[in-house]
């Protein structure tokens, strides 16, 4: 990578990396189980005002009960996947981590799924996240250097998104499996069969063919516009060497490379 990001920085995306990584654990679980998970009650449904469109947006927020005494806190802010929002049980992990170790929480709507325009990257999306990272400010004592993003999927690629579009807010990032390029996930999406395609066409206002606006609107969507100010960021870029391929996962490997390439220093880019 391009910097060594300080201790503190490194130290708090390994812990962020060590959720995720009891993400999968807490899944398997869950199969096994055969039931949905809820929300711990200390974790709040809040409504959250957005400076895009003074519209009230959900989130999922946790706060440890306040002492006087106690330094400020890190935040984690959690993202969910690409069909979902913010009551996304799946996220309810980070959740539990956070109240385990004192951690501030908020797990953000905004705008739900990628199948509209107000959504998959909107200038919505970055205002709602933004606001919501806000709002933890103001109801709970978050230490302003260590706010975190997580997120597997299309949380992944709302985390690469807002660390290149608000690089200055993020202490580190821990991504899964991101797509980043959206005209490149349509494409892939379309050949595979698959309804990510149709859903970056509704949001982009058609098929994203070659020179019309859908592509240019593709364009500014996709985290690759502006990653490589993310370049100063700690980030913890994860992916398996089948994704996309074999009967792998919907999202190639190759986003995480091309995310990787922005970041790295030319010298340590992968080759075509």
């Amino acid at each position: 990578m391009s910097t060594r990001p300080a201790p503190l920085a490194r130290a708090g995306v390994a812990v962020v990396v060590a959720v995720a990584a009891l993400l999968s654990g807490y899944k398997l679980w869950l199969m096994w189980m055969s039931r949905e998970p809820s929300w711990p009650n200390m974790v709040a449904r809040v409504d959250i005002p957005s400076p895009a469109d003074n519209s009230l947006q959900p989130a999922m927020f946790y706060a440890p009960p306040p002492s006087s005494a106690e330094a400020p806190r890190p935040l984690l802010v959690a993202l969910h996947t690409w069909g979902a929002g913010f009551n996304q049980s799946d996220s309810i992990a980070y959740a539990d981590w956070c109240i385990a170790h004192g951690w501030v929480f908020v797990h953000p709507h905004f705008r739900g799924a990628n199948d509209q325009p107000a959504a998959m990257g909107s200038e919505w999306v970055v205002a709602d996240i933004l606001a919501a990272v806000e709002y933890a400010k103001q109801h709970a004592k978050v230490d302003p250097g260590r706010i975190y993003l997580i997120g597997e999927s299309g949380g992944g690629y709302a985390a690469l998104l807002m660390a290149g579009r608000a690089p200055q807010e993020w202490a580190g990032a821990s991504v899964w499996v991101p797509p980043v390029d959206m005209q490149a996930f349509h494409d892939e999406s379309k050949a595979r069969g698959l309804r990510f395609a149709a859903h970056i066409a509704q949001a982009c206002g058609g098929a994203p063919e070659t020179g019309s606006a859908a592509a240019a609107e593709c364009a500014k969507r996709s985290a690759t516009t502006t990653l490589a100010r993310a370049r100063d960021v700690p980030i913890d870029l994860n992916a398996g060497i089948r994704d996309g391929h074999d009967g792998g996962g919907s999202v190639s490997i190759r986003h995480s490379l091309t995310a990787f390439n922005l970041l790295a220093d030319p010298a340590d880019r992968f080759s075509a």
